[in-house]
This record gives structure tokens, sequence and C-alpha cells, in this order.
């Protein structure tokens, strides 16, 4: 049987940088300090719903026998989403300061 479990939290973090770029695109990056804040509460709220995807994904996963069970174990998958939360914070303020500094 073929064990995917390793790649399913891998699959989320990769799906979160691009949506985190298109939401930096879409909310023009920070100009004031309540932006900043703001970038940094889109960030946990995009990797908190990643987390949720990955247990969930991870749990369809191992239903569908492709993902052996690890007991308590299978709370690590959702760690994945939950460490790239600065590269997602970092990717919503990049692409905003270049429409920024694009826009002056």
């Amino acid at each position: 049987m073929t064990d995917l479990s390793d790649y399913v939290p891998w699959m989320l973090v990769l799906v979160g940088v691009p949506l985190s770029v298109v939401i930096g695109l879409v909310t023009r990056g920070p100009r004031s300090t309540g932006r900043i804040i703001g970038s940094v509460v889109l960030a946990l709220g995009l990797c908190l719903a990643l987390c949720f995807g990955a247990a969930v994904l991870h749990g369809e996963c191992i239903e569908r026998h492709y993902c052996e069970s690890r007991g308590d174990g299978n709370l690590s998958y959702w760690f994945g989403p939950l460490l790239a939360l600065p590269l997602y914070w970092f990717m919503i303020l990049i692409p905003g300061q270049r429409n920024r500094s694009g826009a002056e």
C-alpha cells in the first residue's frame, strides 16, 4: 500500500502560497499600522483554514486507504500549514508593496 500521509500537509502549504499572493494583491499591502495588523490577521485566517483542510484531507486520505492511520500521530499533519504562517504573511506583504510602489 502506498502511504501518501507525508504529502498531504505539503500540498496544502503549496496551495497557501498562491492564495496569500492573491490576498496581497487584493488588499494592496499595508500602508499603515492597522493594515499591517490586518495582514497578520489575514495570514492567520488562511493558516487556520489550511490547518483545518489538512486535517480533513488526511482523514479522507485514510478513509480511501491512500494513507496510513498513525493514531495520535495524525495530529501532526496540520503542523505544515501552521509552520508556514510566516511565509504566508511575507507573501501577503510583498505583492502589496510592489503595487504600492508602482502606483506612486
